[in-house]
């Protein structure tokens, strides 16, 4: 057994080849190019790891997809809800608040929910507390108490 190893772990590095620089796989880029929406979560996390260190783009398949398909997808339990609320923070747009506050609200109805916030890093609470805060700035967005109580965010009204 003391003879070296001749079939290595990872072929592609003793053969030379390289993986694309664009972190981008092309199924995931006409996925949402084509706004195609991912029919099973299993599409859906596939798409959002291949898109990982490009929020605007992880934000613009979480629009894409919608509220109600989230839930639908997310029927046992969301291991990424940190991610997704960091993401949702990071690129917030004020004329998208009332999507943004639907998506928090089907999320909040997934199971284990409230097991799943009682888990986010302290980063990704401090990136809830912004957020529930960018959101209270914008208007007409319906039982806001309510859903930050749910993600366990104070509100505080008397900032301007």
């Amino acid at each position: 057994m003391d003879a070296a190893r001749k079939q290595p772990w990872n072929p592609l590095v003793s053969t030379g080849h390289t993986i694309s620089s664009d972190p981008i796989s092309a199924p995931v880029q006409q996925n949402v190019a084509n706004a195609e929406k991912p029919q099973r979560m299993q599409d859906f996390l596939k798409s959002w790891k291949a898109l990982k260190g490009q929020p605007l783009t992880q934000y613009s398949l979480l629009l894409e997809v919608g509220a109600d398909h989230l839930r639908s997808m997310f029927r046992v339990e969301i291991g990424i809800l940190g991610e997704i609320l960091a993401v949702l923070n990071e690129c917030f747009v004020n004329e998208e608040a009332p999507h943004v506050a639907s998506i928090l609200s089907c999320l909040s109805e997934t199971p284990r929910h409230s097991l799943s916030v009682e888990f986010l890093s302290h980063a990704e609470r401090a990136a809830t507390e912004s957020l529930f805060r960018k959101l209270s700035l914008s208007q007409n967005i319906p039982a806001l108490q309510e859903l930050a109580n749910v993600y366990r965010v104070h509100i505080d009204n008397t900032t301007p």
